[in-house]
């Protein structure tokens, strides 16, 4: 009878202590209580490397050179890889992020509305300049002198007021002058000048200029005015002030002939399906970025936005679209 129970007791130790090293064995397979996804929602994975995209506003040799120190900083606040990205004209940026090729980017307003309509883009930033220290800059038409002095403009005329203002005075030189803009989703190199152009009476600009292109970039536009190998260009005054303080622009061969009404400033934008904690990451290491970092790219800092900030770009595209 001893026997009988101390082989019984034997047995119910063992098996106490292969279910005691079970359990312990599962709890050690499974991830903290914290980390265990609730609502069968998947667990997020920070990426590992991101790549940084960047519309060609400018010569892209000038734009890496002004990145340098930019991309330092965010590899050492974000703690990953970051690699840049130019792509030949504005829509390349948002075709990049749609396809997943870029992770976050620099937007012109009106690349950033396309972005957000066709690639899932975020706001995550706007970028404030130094030259005007708020999150808007203006649009600018710019002609050489002489077509400066053959409108008998010498103060830039301003707004939709402005705009029937120039609407009258080149009735009369309908198909005299050639004009150029930017790029189809440039900001103020098309969307606002066509837009204000439409409505100050100047509705298809065909009818009114001898030739109108398309000339790809900001520095393009603003040194085909300097050089006379165009009449009239659009550009802005972020733009035109950088030539001018690396000295490749020459005020007495450009004449501001147009102001806009104040732009939203180009935004800093993610990919939607980015991970939260990535996107997070991002505004808090632009938000915080030191002058110094990016006083090369002619900032002053990020600011926080929304995508309110854009309505009127929205209103723009619109127009666009029911041109083409």
């Amino acid at each position: 009878m001893f026997k009988k129970l101390a082989f019984f007791a034997i047995v119910v130790s063992l098996g106490l202590s292969l279910v005691l090293t079970g359990c312990s064995t599962k709890s050690a397979l499974l991830p903290p209580a914290n980390t265990i996804p609730t609502n069968n929602e998947p667990v997020e994975v920070r990426e590992t490397s991101l790549v940084y995209g960047i519309i060609p506003h400018e010569n892209p040799e000038s734009l890496l050179v002004e990145r340098k120190f930019f991309k330092e900083y965010l590899e050492k606040e974000l703690g990953v890889p970051v690699q840049i990205f130019i792509a030949t004209d504005y829509t390349g940026v948002v075709e990049a992020m749609k396809s997943n090729k870029i992770d976050f980017a620099e937007f012109g307003p009106f690349s950033y509305v396309l972005a957000r309509e066709q690639a899932d883009a975020e706001v995550a930033t706007i970028m404030v300049t130094k030259k005007t220290n708020k999150p808007y800059y203006t649009g600018y038409l710019i002609a050489t002198p002489e077509v400066a002095t053959k409108l008998n403009i010498t103060t830039p005329l301003e707004g939709i007021e402005g705009m029937k203002q120039l609407a009258t005075i080149l009735s009369n030189h309908k198909k005299e002058f050639t004009f150029t803009f930017t790029d189809p989703a440039s900001t103020s190199g098309h969307g606002a000048p066509r837009f204000y152009m439409n409505e100050g009476g100047i509705s298809n600009v065909d009818d009114w200029f001898k030739k109108v292109g398309f000339v790809g970039s900001h520095d393009a536009s603003i040194l085909g005015i300097q050089n006379k190998t165009a009449d009239i260009g659009a550009t802005n005054n972020n733009n035109l002030e950088l030539l001018l303080q690396k000295g490749k622009a020459d005020t007495s061969k450009i004449v501001i002939i147009w102001k806009s009404p104040d732009i939203p400033e180009s935004p800093v934008a993610y990919r939607k399906t980015l991970s939260s904690q990535m996107k997070k990451d991002i505004v808090a290491a632009l938000l915080k970025c030191p002058e110094e970092i990016i006083k090369d790219m002619g900032l002053a800092r990020f600011e926080s936005t929304t995508d309110a900030m854009y309505d009127d770009v929205v209103k723009m595209k619109n127009y666009i679209d029911t041109i083409e």
